[in-house]
């Protein structure tokens, strides 16, 4: 842009009054029209020059000297289309004048025409002897424009011929810095610091660059710097907030955000990232109050509206949220990473070919993005498409091969399809990488159950436990192992060890009954279903486990209301159907006992449990040939059943028939030759047939 001479306020006062003194004697003179209006200019009244230069080109259209300086009266005004305009004209009069040409070129790149301002730039050099001034105004457009390697090649040659201007070895750093060379660019802001130790930008930028390096203490130095240079800084104390952000130093991050926006409320971006801290530190109220005050600076902000959803997420708020997604790609449709955050929506929303259709959409704008992937995979492991959502997992591995979350999902999957020894392959990849991972030893553990492998469980479990104490589902699959193993009184320290950890898992207190239900210890037993019930009230196993605890303690009629009570629930139950027969039983209520059961054969004809229970029945009630029937019909059903054939040889013995009874005992030792009942009562059976039959032997 071209400088007018340094000429003093009092100077400019005394020509504006010379002027108007010309002026009243003769109006019609364009030059004198011109020359006031360049002495206000002068005095800073840019839009009174306007009026000036406006009254000579009325006289002289065609009047370069005052079309020149209305042009830049009206740039000074901000009245840019005008400007252009003017210049425009100008340059028809006069097209190769180089000050109009570079004039016009700084208007351009004020309106952020920066493309058409490096044409006019590149059209000056053609010709100009002022090569150095014109190669930095054009460097200015081409960093603007981010075509940093053109714009280095300006510098260079800035460099060649001058090396005391700061303002040079500045742009040469953040050029370096956009060409994605942060080591280069701290030597160029040193050069400018050097020249100049004052230079607030250049501590800036200087910063950034530390921050590209991860190098963060560093760079907070250089912002401290800029920061103590000029307190007012609020582009100091906003790197410095991006820099803490990243240090994962939320509080301070939020303190430096906050003076920053005190200094300057209309910096959106400044907004947006308090409102990313905010989230980090999981007050999400406040961060979409800072998404929407970036939002009513710049509705277009298409990562404000895309924060804001995030934070109504996490308050449950998936309506407003979606609406906010929308609004994001309203405003930038390839916006990726609002199409898999809005996927991931709808799949918690349990809207799965929404999910599907968004997450898409992200995947073809971004195939690298492994949040999207895993978001796929989890919507096919809801429809049951195991094998596609392996796929999908492994395409986020691709892109990040250690990336924990993939990796899990993935192994989950694989026990899910019940592919145990691929899981625990993909596990020892990860425990070679890091053998302290808890989370890996257990899920090991889980696999290695499902194979039938409970020693190579319960050390995997313990691994788990050494890493992490507190890791409550290990100390309940820990107590699983234990159980198959037969080490019952170690299950239930496992599993009272869950409950003093979540008093609310009820499967926890509900394999705990189980193991005292076979230690015999009833009374405990009883307590723990009833902790199950306390929580789960609709429980059947633990109010059939509830009611059998009850019959070992001797109180059937409680035992037969438990039994009743899933009924309600749940008719169909078979097993609370057969304690509810045994428990009628036990109270010697055979006749309904017998109905009991006859109803569990309506539902499933072949359970020879049921005649057995129906033979035992009858022969309380000395209905004999009636238990032998029952009995037959329970052996019909299943031949190898020992404990049929010993009732219904005692029964047969009852009623005198020795000789059946005999079979029935000899048949149960030719299954076990060393049964003690079948022994005793085939001994019995012999004595009674001496005292029957004495000729028979």
């Amino acid at each position: 842009m071209e400088e007018h001479r340094e000429v003093s306020e009092e100077e400019f006062k005394n020509i504006v009054e010379a002027c108007e003194k010309l002026l009243m004697e003769d109006s019609e003179d364009p030059e004198v029209w011109t020359r006031k209006g360049m002495a206000l200019m002068g005095l800073g009244n840019a839009e009174e020059a306007i009026g000036s230069f406006d009254k000579a080109l009325k006289l002289e259209p065609d009047f370069v000297w005052a079309l020149d300086n209305m042009c830049m009266a009206m740039l000074l005004s901000e009245r840019y289309e005008e400007s252009l305009d003017c210049f425009n004209k100008a340059l028809q009069i006069n097209p190769s004048d180089e000050i109009l040409l570079n004039n016009k070129a700084f208007l351009l790149s004020s309106m952020g025409k920066f493309e058409d301002a490096v044409a006019i730039f590149d059209l000056i050099l053609d010709q100009t002897e002022n090569r150095t001034s014109v190669l930095k105004e054009k460097s200015n457009c081409l960093l603007n424009l981010e075509r940093y390697a053109e714009a280095l090649e300006c510098l260079l040659e800035i460099l060649e011929v001058e090396r005391d201007d700061p303002d040079i070895f500045f742009k040469e750093g953040n050029a370096l810095g956009g060409l994605g060379k942060p080591e280069e660019a701290l030597k160029s802001f040193d050069e400018a610091l050097e020249l100049d130790p004052l230079y607030v930008e250049a501590w800036n930028s200087k910063g950034v660059a530390y921050s590209l390096l991860k190098c963060y203490d560093e760079a907070i130095i250089c912002f401290d710097h800029a920061i103590d240079l000029d307190h007012d800084d609020d582009r100091g104390w906003f790197l410095k907030a991006k820099t803490l952000s990243a240090m994962d130093e939320f509080g301070d991050a939020l303190k430096c955000f906050d003076i920053s926006l005190e200094i300057n409320p209309m910096n959106t971006e400044a907004w947006y990232r308090r409102g990313v801290v905010l989230y980090d530190l999981k007050i999400f109220p406040a961060a979409i109050e800072s998404y929407e005050k970036a939002i009513g600076i710049d509705e277009n902000s298409a990562e404000a509206w895309n924060g804001k959803a995030l934070s109504l997420y996490e308050i449950g708020e998936h309506d407003e949220e979606i609406k906010c997604y929308n609004r994001a790609l309203e405003i930038k449709p390839k916006f990726s990473e609002a199409w898999t955050n809005k996927g991931a929506t709808f799949l918690t929303m349990g809207m799965d070919d929404k999910a599907l259709e968004c997450l898409d959409k992200a995947l073809n704008l971004n195939s690298e993005d492994h949040n999207a992937w895993m978001n796929k995979a989890s919507v096919l492991i809801r429809l049951e498409k195991f094998e596609d959502a392996i796929h999908c997992c492994d395409k986020a591995l691709k892109i990040k091969p250690m990336l924990l979350p993939a990796l899990f999902l993935k192994i989950r999957t694989l026990q899910t399809m019940e592919k145990f020894k691929e899981s625990v392959e993909s596990l020892d990849k990860v425990l070679e990488v890091d053998p302290r991972n808890d989370e890996a030893w257990f899920l090991r553990g889980i696999s290695m159950e499902y194979q039938n492998k409970p020693e190579e469980a319960l050390e995997s479990f313990n691994s788990a436990l050494n890493f992490d104490p507190k890791n409550i589902g290990a100390w309940y699959f820990k107590g699983r192992s234990l159980m198959f193993l037969g080490k019952t009184e170690e299950a239930i320290n496992c599993f009272e060890m869950v409950t003093l950890m979540d008093p609310d898992n009820y499967e926890a207190f509900l394999l705990m009954g189980i193991m005292l239900l076979e230690l015999e210890r009833y009374k405990e037993a009883l307590e723990s279903f009833e902790s199950v019930l306390k929580l789960d009230s609709d429980n059947e196993d633990a109010i059939i486990k509830k009611g059998q605890s009850l019959g070992f303690l001797e109180e059937p009629g409680k035992a037969l209301e438990c039994f009743e009570e899933v009924l309600k629930i749940n008719v169909d139950n078979l097993e609370a159907l057969n304690y509810k027969g045994v428990a009628l039983k036990h109270m010697k209520n055979y006749e309904s006992s017998i109905e009991t059961f006859k109803s569990i054969i309506e539902r499933e004809p072949e359970n020879p449990w049921a005649w057995h229970q129906i033979g035992l029945n009858y022969k309380e009630l000395e209905r004999y040939q009636s238990a032998v029937e029952a009995f037959d019909n329970a052996l019909d059903l299943d031949p190898n059943f020992i404990l049929g054939l010993m009732e219904k040889g005692v029964t047969l013995g009852i009623i005198k028939q020795y000789t059946e009874a005999l079979k029935c005992f000899n048949e149960v030792l030719i299954k076990d030759p060393e049964n003690p009942d079948a022994l005793h009562f085939k001994k019995m059976t012999l004595e009674y047939m001496d005292l029957e039959e004495p000729e028979v032997k």
